[in-house]
């Protein structure tokens, strides 16, 4: 007689969630984890985390998850050396998932990895100089040992093929997606109004953009596009709202040349405070040189808020015929873009629309089904490599009897 079958166990590090706040990779592994458990049932998880407190879903629902508050996370790098090689032998596993761009330095089990953005590659200025070679170095290495990698566009994917070698079919995309109960038309009232508008010195008609405020997101050029716009709509106020990022001295800078009715510095909102923002701006515009995905888009047309992008990098991949586009090296052309939505009722009434259905477009159930596919891959993979090793021992064995 055999035992019961073994379940197979799926680990998740959660260390990112105690390293970052109001990111879209925090966003990503919030919303994703708990979507994979519900929809693979059969296995039994561990979460690896700092704190209980930061794992934000109801897991206790859910009997076959397990919470590892593992000292190793107390310092990042400790876990990162030493922790995340130990742990998953310690538990057992049968594959370790990392959301975001590492994997082990020796792997005990299979490793899927999420590579969010291969910026730093180009524009250095994202990070403090001393992180980018650690990135240059952690990136490459997941890409090269995982057994899959995660990416969250076509254009990321081509960068991870290119940069370091990796075959396409070892890299699946699997689209961020944007959560309905949160961000949605469902109107504001005066409460919510006195809170997110009034007590931040906003008031509309305003452009918003929402994301980190760092070089890469060239909010500069943006600043430098309210100028012109004012020529002929001085009432028209520029909202910058998100957390300060890494060499973001000359935004700052920029901003702080005009008063707070015409440029304000809400810093970063929860997403109950997002929808109103995002509910009544004139525009979402986003005018980075650089982007893996940019969640805000999606948000903004799930709220009925007309998009603007750059027209560069994944941008309009994620955009398609729901935004309108601009050179992000011509402030003038975000002015006159902004103009042209302000001056025509039919424009903006098509792009509410168009935006409603391309949203509806990118959401976690997809995501998750897209990550299940890669998750059991590479657990069949596994399991049919450890069954010929199963076979070629036994085989052994019974030609040397």
């Amino acid at each position: 007689m055999t035992g019961p079958k073994k379940r197979k166990r799926i680990g998740v590090d959660l260390l990112v969630l105690s390293q970052f706040s109001f990111t879209g990779i925090v966003t990503y592994a919030d919303c994703i984890v708990p979507c994979l458990i519900e929809s693979m049932p059969e296995y039994d998880w561990v979460l690896f985390t700092k704190s209980e407190d930061l794992v934000r879903f109801d897991y206790r629902k859910f009997p076959q998850v397990e919470i590892r508050i593992t000292p190793w996370m107390k310092s990042p790098w400790l876990w990162k050396l030493a922790g995340v090689n130990i742990e998953p032998w310690r538990q057992d596993l049968d594959l370790l998932f990392i959301p975001v761009s590492r994997a082990p330095l020796l792997k005990t089990c299979s490793v899927i990895a999420y590579l969010h953005d291969l910026g730093f590659l180009t524009y250095t200025d994202a990070l403090l100089k001393g992180t980018v070679l650690q990135t240059r170095i952690a990136v490459k290495h997941a890409a090269l040992t995982a057994d899959a990698v995660l990416a969250n566009s076509e254009f990321t994917k081509g960068e991870i093929c290119s940069a370091y070698g990796v075959p396409p079919e070892r890299v699946s995309v699997t689209y961020y997606g944007y959560s309905p109960d949160k961000f949605n038309q469902k109107p504001a009232d005066e409460a919510d109004l006195e809170r997110v508008l009034k007590n931040n010195g906003i008031r509309p008609p305003y452009v918003l953009y929402v994301g980190v405020l760092q070089g890469r997101k060239n909010l500069v050029r943006l600043i430098e596009a309210a100028e012109r716009w004012r020529q002929t709509e001085p009432n028209l106020q520029l909202v910058l709202a998100g957390k300060r990022g890494w060499n973001c001295d000359e935004i700052y800078a920029a901003a702080g040349k005009w008063p707070q009715n015409q440029v304000a510095l809400p810093g970063p909102m929860g997403p109950d405070d997002l929808r109103v923002l995002y509910q009544m701006a004139e525009c979402f515009v986003l005018p980075s040189i650089y982007e893996g995905f940019g969640i805000p888009i999606i948000e903004a047309m799930a709220c009925g808020t007309p998009v603007i992008l750059s027209r560069a990098t994944v941008l309009p991949e994620v955009g398609g015929d729901a935004a309108l586009y601009f050179d992000p090296e011509s402030p003038q052309e975000i002015a006159e873009k902004i103009l042209e939505l302000r001056t025509s009722k039919d424009l903006r009434a098509k792009m509410i629309t168009t935006g409603l259905a391309r949203a509806a477009e990118f959401t976690w159930a997809a995501c998750t089904r897209r990550t299940v596919s890669a998750f059991e891959t590479v657990l069949n993979d596994q399991w049919k490599q450890r069954h010929n090793r199963f076979l070629q021992r036994r085989s052994f064995e019974e030609s040397s009897r």
